[in-house]
């Protein structure tokens, strides 16, 4: 059953069953593979990636459209270079993962 309606979602519950936290760190788990970037802290770096794309522009284009920039804290451990899936994401659990990402 998922959350009652009109509830808010929960971020840190998305991440873990979208399978982020499988291979990116964040705010509050540890990946099972470190295959993709650490993504905790991302509030003190994100809006600084991209010139002109703020915080939550760039975690929601990493989301919905990861090889428009592969992140300079990619590291590929021996895999491709364009890892990240694209998930089916729809808004309202995007918003609820970007506020989860940029929490400081």
């Amino acid at each position: 059953s998922g959350p009652a309606a009109g509830a808010p979602l929960d971020g840190a519950t998305l991440f873990r069953a979208k399978g982020c936290a499988a291979c990116h760190t964040g705010p509050d788990t540890t990946p099972a593979a470190r295959v993709g970037p650490d993504l905790s802290g991302a509030a003190s770096w994100a809006g600084d990636r991209r010139p002109g794309m703020s915080a939550e522009e760039y975690v929601v284009e990493s989301v919905r459209a990861p090889g428009a920039f592969i992140s300079p804290a990619f590291r590929p451990y021996g895999g491709p270079t364009r890892a990240m899936p694209v998930l089916d994401v729809p808004d309202d659990e995007l918003d609820a993962l970007v506020a989860y990402l940029l929490v400081e």
